[in-house]
């Protein structure tokens, strides 16, 4: 018999013995919600049907037995939370053993006091109540993390760079919700274009929060003008504050384009090398000069200059777009990385894409590990 309370806990009973049915339903039944099964086979199919948080569990049973059982129930069907109690006349501790490897979190042997038996319940319910606790606050933690993820989103450029007759194409795709990946442009004044794109060590909130602070620290010099050497001081500054003696960093490729000199400035904080083609030079490869922001307190910088004689491309991006794993089962390097992506920047205009799709082609089931930025400015 089922009692119809939609609060209480579920459990399957699964015994080939309709007298040890009935009398653990005796047993049980005034405070738990009952469910039968006489056979292995079918214990499964109502696994599917009634979804009980406890399964009580005879080993010798026709068609499939109870090992079989929880071998499929916790490989098979990867259910890891069905609480199951073995309830056996085996006293063979060979046996025990191996149902307790397989996955049963009790087991009980027969003959067994009633009083005993819902104490070893009442442990089960314990721990089902504490679980769907868990359950319920890691939701809430996952809606809290979406919703920063949608407000990280909104802290990405929206605007393009018409006005200076500048094509921009972008990339960005986080490995979680929220993204310690962060890139951002904007025009300061008529002339000048400050760009950047930072990587924060780690995923989730935490890196999400740093991300918010390297951003809000470099979009205010858009009204509140400040040199990026200045600006790149400040920050690691104000990182090394926030981080104090933790192991969180951040990589940072920052850039002022001033389209009346023809100049670029630049840092590369211990950032990926960026990608740059003039008409007065090769594809050079902007490697890092200076250290990681977050890690000294010390840091004096000062940024290098190179020339920007239209037509000019800048590809600025993060680790993840490379480290992956090749369908030859190795990891791409980032030495590999720079030669396909050189290839590609030679020779075609809708270089993102092609680079993307290229990507894709040396690997079908290509999965990013980590947050992936790409952030290409081009001018003719």
């Amino acid at each position: 018999m089922n009692k119809s309370n939609e609060q209480s806990i579920k459990i399957l009973l699964a015994d080939d013995s309709n007298i040890v049915r009935e009398i653990l339903t005796d047993i049980l039944e005034e405070k738990y919600t009952i469910s039968f099964a006489g056979d292995g086979e079918e214990a499964l199919q109502k696994y599917k049907e009634f979804d009980p948080d406890v399964i009580i569990l005879d080993l010798h049973m026709p068609s499939i037995g109870g090992l079989e059982v929880i071998e499929y129930l916790r490989n098979d069907f990867q259910d890891q939370n069905v609480y199951l109690l073995v309830v056996t006349g085996e006293t063979s501790f060979k046996l025990k053993k191996e149902a307790l490897n397989k996955g049963a979190n009790d087991y009980l042997i027969k003959p067994y006091n009633s009083e005993e038996l819902l104490a070893r319940v009442g442990v089960a319910e314990r721990q089902i109540k504490l679980q769907k606790q868990l359950q319920q606050a890691f939701s809430e933690i996952e809606k809290e993390i979406e919703m920063l993820g949608e407000i990280q989103s909104r802290l990405l450029p929206r605007k393009k760079l018409d006005q200076m007759d500048i094509d921009v194409q972008s990339y960005f795709k986080p490995s979680g919700r929220a993204s310690g990946d962060f890139f951002d442009y904007f025009a300061i004044g008529d002339s000048l274009v400050r760009t950047a794109v930072a990587d924060v060590s780690g995923h989730g909130a935490r890196a999400a929060f740093l991300m918010g602070v390297i951003r809000s620290m470099i979009r205010m010099t858009q009204k509140n003008y400040l040199d990026i050497s200045s600006l790149v001081n400040d920050m690691n500054e104000y990182l090394t504050e926030i981080v104090g003696l933790d192991f969180d960093f951040v990589t940072l490729f920052i850039a002022d384009l001033d389209l009346s000199t023809q100049n670029m400035e630049y840092i590369n904080a211990g950032h990926c090398p960026a990608l740059i083609k003039t008409r007065e030079s090769n594809i050079l490869a902007l490697e890092p000069t200076t250290h990681v922001l977050g890690v000294k307190e010390e840091m004096n910088t000062l940024s290098t200059s190179i020339n920007l004689s239209p037509p000019w491309k800048l590809f600025i991006y993060t680790d993840g777009i490379y480290e992956w794993k090749l369908s030859t089962g190795e990891f791409m390097d980032q030495d590999d990385f720079l030669e396909y992506a050189k290839n590609i920047f030679l020779n075609s205009r809708s270089f993102l894409d092609n680079l993307l799709h290229f990507l894709e082609t040396l690997t079908p089931n290509k999965q990013f590990r980590d947050d992936v930025t790409a952030l290409l400015l081009q001018k003719d």
